[in-house]
């Protein structure tokens, strides 16, 4: 509960510095007195203040005590009547709040005279949050009153605040929160731990005193503790050799969040491996998931873990697959390799999962690890076989010489590896003879999903799917629930299915509004001047399905005789078929036309066109300088990604 109420303590301090800035300036013609030097104030003078009514209601500084120029009054005995007014309104109940913070202002402005008079006020409950903010502002200047502030550490009510004013008062301020940790009241010492996080450069005493915090007997002491420290920077050798002992606390929370701090190190937490290797024996599988993303940002010089890291695989792989994988690519890639071919099924079987679905493509993308995957092909396993056949699509050119094997395995046994070779077969190879026929061939023996895939795979070929125009012709004059898919694959061959005409033409009457579209998008790539196809395009410019118009837009990417609609759909009452007339535009029109027509764009009631529409007038360069005044004026965008948006394209076009 307490930290919550330090963290609206910190709010409030950052409000009354604020304001305490902004109030009424008052330079003065020297810097304040310390406190050594300070006007002496008599205790009666006070006391006789507290007795009095108050003060006035609304006294702000006088302008007529300017008369040196410099706003400070002109002698000792003129600024303690100052200050004593300033005093009286602070401590007041019936004052206004706003007098009472303006008379705050006025008072830090004589910096460490007003320490006793700020002093005294924290006896008044009413004016005590008030004053401790304003000692916090004085900063070192109210150094010498940080002693006064340890009886407020233990009030339940202030000690927050006072534990956050006395971190801001220096060396001095600091000395008193490190004595205060032997305080046996567990709130105070957690309070005083988050109020030394605040300290921008620690003493060595304050990091060793935060770090013996580790072993606090209170379980919130010790996670402020860690958090502290975590927040300081301090180096790696003073802290990971306190973050391993707290490796054995009883507590899961704790030892999770020592794991975690330790990452933070990277290779610099080396020392800790062995303690953390331990720990992949723990039961909390919180505690267990940290430790093996902290090895993995050790790095190689956690290679000693690589075989514990292993076996957690071997004892739960759906689990612990998707962790350990990184971590293990991470420590040591070779090893990771050599696991590949590992005697557990459960861990060959976890790592190709990772590598074919959730592993970076730059992980995938090597020698060592595309060798990897090859070698799972003849796994007796066909999960394993799917799923190898799956991550050798994500190899790119690696793979390319394995198309071979790809192929291969459209004659697998089992149904999934099937479907993963037709998938891959999409990916890898494109453009080769060899591959484009072999999935003809499955067109003619699938059913259900392997024929889509494989009509989907032969559309990534381009034109040089042409050979499949005749089987997917077929497709269409059947009018197969595959029709629309093969409509789109031959419109990305583009002239080279124009044997494919009349069959495309003869879907531009069927009554499915669907198979209609995908008909005129396919004749607006194949047969550019086809007026028929115009005319059915047209007619879904206004669709009342927001999903046809958008397909409308995207399928028209690369189409530029069709230019037009794409220009009218930049004001779709659709947020999204709006962004997609963008990214089809800039793919076919010029920049001379498109910058006007983004212009706009940039006060679209939506922030992601917005954005979109900045991202497309920077990839125009010089040739949308016409748009810097609006990109300008755009940096004020109240979002912040349209600003990052912006302020890239301005670096585009003009430099800036």
């Amino acid at each position: 509960m307490r930290v919550f109420v330090l963290l609206a303590v910190v709010l409030l301090l950052a409000g009354a510095a604020a304001y305490l800035a902004l109030s009424e300036p008052v330079e003065f013609a020297a810097s304040a007195p310390r406190v050594a030097n300070a006007v002496a104030v008599d205790p009666a003078e006070i006391e006789e203040v507290d007795a009095g009514t108050g003060g006035p209601s609304r006294h702000r500084l006088d302008p007529a005590a300017e008369s040196t120029g410099s706003g400070d009054p002109q002698d000792p005995a003129q600024r303690a009547k100052w200050m004593s007014e300033w005093y009286a309104i602070i401590v007041n109940p019936e004052a206004h709040w706003r007098d009472r913070q303006d008379a705050v202002s006025g008072l830090a402005r004589f910096r460490a005279e007003s320490l006793p008079w700020f002093v005294k006020a924290l006896e008044h409950e009413h004016a005590r949050g008030l004053t401790l903010m304003a000692l916090a502002e004085l900063g070192e200047d109210a150094a010498i009153v940080a002693p006064k502030l340890i009886s407020w550490l233990r009030d339940e009510d202030w000690g927050d605040t006072a534990a956050h004013a006395l971190s801001k008062l220096g060396p001095a301020g600091e000395a008193v929160l490190i004595e205060g940790l032997d305080d046996p009241n567990d709130d105070i010492r957690e309070s005083i731990v988050y109020a030394l996080r605040v300290l921008e450069e620690p003493s060595r005493d304050a990091v060793n005193a935060v770090l013996g915090a580790f072993g606090d007997a209170s379980k919130d002491v010790r996670l402020a503790a860690l958090r502290t420290v975590g927040t300081w920077g301090v180096e790696a050798e003073v802290v990971v050799p306190a973050l391993i002992a707290a490796l054995t606390d009883p507590d899961d929370e704790i030892v999770w969040r020592a794991v975690t701090s330790i990452g933070e190190f990277g290779s610099d937490g080396v020392v800790a491996v062995e303690s953390l290797t331990a720990l992949l024996r723990s039961l909390d599988d919180d505690v267990r998931d940290a430790v093996v993303s902290t090895l993995g940002q050790i790095g190689p010089p956690a290679a000693s873990a690589a075989p514990s890291l292993v076996t957690l695989v071997d004892q739960d792989n759906k689990r612990w697959s998707k962790r350990v994988a990184p971590a293990l690519h991470g420590i040591s890639p070779a090893a990771f390799v050599a696991t590949l071919d590992h005697e557990s099924s459960r861990v060959r079987l976890g790592l190709i999962n990772w590598l074919s679905q959730d592993a970076p493509v730059d992980v995938v993308r090597t020698g060592a690890v595309i060798d990897g995957v090859v070698g799972r092909l003849g796994d007796e396993d066909d999960m394993m076989r799917a799923r190898a056949v799956r991550a050798l699509g994500r190899g790119g050119e690696l793979a390319t010489p394995h198309v071979p094997k790809l192929i291969d395995a459209l004659e697998d046994t089992g149904t999934t590896v099937r479907w993963q070779a037709i998938y891959a077969l999409g990916r890898v190879g494109l453009g080769r003879e060899d591959v484009v026929v072999a999935l003809i061939a499955v067109m003619d023996e699938a059913r259900g999903s392997d024929l889509m895939t494989a009509i989907q795979s032969l559309r990534r070929h381009g034109d040089a799917a042409a050979p499949a125009v005749p089987r997917l012709t077929r497709e269409i004059d059947a009018a197969t629930p595959h029709t629309a898919d093969a409509l789109r694959t031959l419109g990305r061959m583009g002239p080279a299915a124009r044997d494919a005409l009349p069959s495309i033409r003869s879907m531009l009457l069927s009554d499915d509004d669907g198979r209609r579209l995908e008909a005129a998008i396919a004749l607006a790539h194949v047969s550019p001047p086809a007026q028929e196809a115009a005319e059915v395009l047209e007619s879904f410019r206004v669709h009342d399905d927001a999903a046809l118009r958008l397909r409308l837009v995207i399928g028209l990417a690369g189409a530029p005789a069709q230019r037009s609609i794409l220009v009218n759909r930049l004001n779709d009452r659709n947020t999204d078929v709006r962004l997609a007339a963008i990214a089809s535009l800039i793919s076919i029109r010029a920049p001379e036309k498109l910058v006007g027509e983004l212009i706009p764009l940039l006060k679209d009631p939506q922030e992601s066109v917005r954005a979109a529409a900045a991202r497309g007038l920077g990839l125009q360069g010089e040739a949308a300088k016409a748009a810097l005044p609006a990109l300008e004026a755009a940096q004020e965008d109240r979002v912040k990604l349209v600003r990052v948006a912006v302020g890239k394209a301005l670096a585009r076009i003009a430099g800036k």
